[in-house]
């Protein structure tokens, strides 16, 4: 561990309750002081360091300590967190799309078992390299997680990624507010990433694509008709929830918030800037 700093906050993070570090997540002083604190003391660019908290406990990840100090600490939407481990079962695949540096593709590899299978789709060429490091830094789950470098889309081809400053995000489209890099990536449907490709179906997709959740849902029609997976995506903004309601009804599909609360109208979904929802087939 880098610094006493450093050594303290996982020494934190590994022994305070799951439900104490939530509440701590949602104190607006706590988040920018351990920011503050890990910017002064942390060292400068990607570490490898175990991840001290969540579904990824005990993994290896290199990340950058201030930067991606909630993966670090496994305080990253804890929310999300806690609906994965409810609905993933051993043995299952599992899709997560938009996958970024692998926090929640290594959660979900220790919570699918040996048996299980976790494809992890990232677009961005950065950040799937970094995906790619932190899979192979943990041997145990390596073999059970396969990345994708592609955006999952209405259609395969190709098209315009445009990142943003922060890595975490970029979209599909249209720049956002503040764009970062763009680039031609490789585009994939689910349909057919299943069906003509034969890749295996999931029983789970976690979906966060910073707005194109729509066309990604678009692009699975026959999957959510014929598979049934139960759905964990994040929705964001107006537009985004329109097309997401849209597929998911047409699919008889009955969504709810993480706190198992109905949403009875697209205007649910998009309540809040950015809103998490579980979708599972009716009947």
């Amino acid at each position: 561990m880098p610094s006493w700093v450093a050594r303290a906050l996982y020494a934190s993070g590994r022994r305070l309750p799951q439900a104490v570090k939530a509440a701590l997540y949602q104190a607006p002083l706590v988040p920018a002081g351990v920011g503050w604190l890990l910017r002064r003391s942390a060292p400068e660019g990607r570490v490898v360091v175990g991840v001290s908290g969540g579904i990824c406990c005990g993994s290896r990840m290199k990340l950058h300590l201030s930067r991606d100090r909630f993966y670090w600490l496994g305080m990253h939407e804890i929310g999300v967190q806690r609906a994965l481990e409810r609905e993933t079962r051993p043995g299952m695949t599992v899709y997560d799309i938009g996958a970024h540096l692998g926090f929640f593709s290594l959660g979900l590899a220790r919570l699918v078992g040996p048996a299980g299978k976790v494809f992890a789709f990232e677009p961005m060429p950065e950040n799937a390299q970094a995906l790619r490091e932190n899979v192979a830094l943990n041997d145990s789950l390596a073999g059970r997680v396969r990345v994708v470098e592609a955006a999952v889309s209405e259609a395969s081809g190709r098209q315009v990624f445009y990142g943003q400053v922060n890595s975490a995000q970029g979209r599909l489209g249209e720049p956002g507010a503040r764009p970062g890099p763009s680039y031609e990536v490789e585009t994939v449907s689910l349909d057919d990433f299943v069906f003509s490709r034969r890749e295996a179906a999931p029983q789970l997709i976690k979906l966060d694509v910073e707005g194109a959740e729509g066309a990604a849902l678009q692009g699975a029609r026959r999957l959510l008709r014929e598979a049934r997976p139960v759905c964990l995506l994040e929705v964001h903004g107006e537009e985004a929830a329109r097309a997401v309601w849209e597929v998911l009804r047409e699919a008889q599909y009955e969504i709810k918030t993480l706190n198992g609360e109905p949403v009875f109208e697209a205007g649910g979904l998009a309540h809040h800037h950015h809103h998490h929802v579980v979708a599972r087939g009716a009947g």
